[in-house]
Parts: C-alpha cells; structure tokens; sequence
C-alpha cells in the first residue's frame, strides 16, 4: 500500500500559535512590557444593546400592562433574556428584536 499517502493523526496537538504564545510567556513573565502585549490581544468586546432600545422595550411592555414573564412567554424565551434586553446587558439579536417589536407593536431601534 506504499501508493497511499496516509498521515498520522495527533489529537490534542496545540496549535503552532498556541506553543509559541506559551513558550513566549515561559520566557517572558508578568509585569515584563513582553507579557503586556500578548494581554493585550484580547478579542473586542461584543457590542451590547443601546440604552434607547432597552428603553423602548421596557416603556412598550409597561404601556401593553405587561410583565417580563408574560412577556417571555409569548417569544417562548425565559423571562431573564427580557431583563437582561431591559437592563442593557444583553448582546443584541436582530431576530429576537423582531419578535419583540411585533409582540409590542412598537418599532424598537
């Protein structure tokens, strides 16, 4: 079977960029310019929802005599996905966006 080319598979092998980014912190430790910068390479943090939107949904929800539970039960999520879109923690889903400006019957931007 020399016609076949076979290569071994490794599981659990690290990455090249992984072994490299380890062996710079092995060589480099905490409080060194060096370690600072590979901190400082974390990925962006994601965008959260605006406080206008948060806003809109609470005053609409309110306006309709409806609680956050009721709510939640009508877009079929839990009641703590709606508190987290009314305290402006929550990262943003255009489509649940959707959902709620229908349910509301108010346009949230």
């Amino acid at each position: 079977m020399h016609h076949q080319d076979w290569e071994n598979i490794v599981f659990n092998k690290k990455s090249e960029q992984l072994a490299k980014e380890e062996n710079l912190r092995k060589h480099n430790p905490p409080g060194t310019a060096k370690f600072r910068e590979l901190d400082s390479e974390d990925p962006p943090a994601l965008e959260k929802v605006k406080n206008s939107t948060s806003m809109s949904i609470q005053k609409a929800r309110q306006a309709k005599k409806m609680t956050q539970k009721e709510l939640a039960i009508l877009l079929n999520i839990q009641a703590s996905v709606i508190s987290e879109y009314e305290s402006g923690n929550a990262i943003p889903n255009k489509q649940l966006l959707s959902k709620i400006s229908k349910v509301l019957g108010v346009k949230i931007v």
